[in-house]
């Protein structure tokens, strides 16, 4: 039965090998990035200096540290919760503040964008 398996795959492996010509030299491919093209940074290798002294590019996942908190009245502004690493935080554009509760403000307040905006009520 061992036999047999293992004729199975050589015979594949052969009509593969006749199928698909055997790519010789690297800017063959679609796509292709050259040593001085990759952005060396940390957690990324190149010829043995990682871990692995054999592999020509060796790439580690990054451990990000969250974020800071932001302050109180940023955080009102932020739509989305700011500690997604993939996604960019949408803001309000604009924001009314209401009146405290039990008292008459005599100021209507607004903020569009970045300028702060208070009017006297009529």
């Amino acid at each position: 039965m061992k036999v047999q398996v293992q004729q199975i795959f050589e015979y594949l492996l052969a009509v593969k090998n006749m199928t698909t010509p055997p790519i010789r030299d690297y800017r063959e491919y679609d796509f292709y990035w050259k040593i001085d093209e990759l952005a060396v940074e940390e957690g990324c290798y190149l010829f043995g200096k990682g871990e692995d002294e054999e592999a020509w590019l060796e790439i580690h996942k990054q451990t990000l540290d969250l974020p800071p908190k932001p302050d109180i009245s940023i955080k009102a502004w932020l739509k989305t919760d700011y500690t997604k690493e993939n996604i960019e935080p949408e803001v309000y554009e604009e924001k009314e503040y209401p009146p405290k509760r039990n008292q008459t403000d005599p100021f209507e307040k607004k903020i569009i964008g970045s300028t702060f905006i208070m009017k006297r009520k009529a």
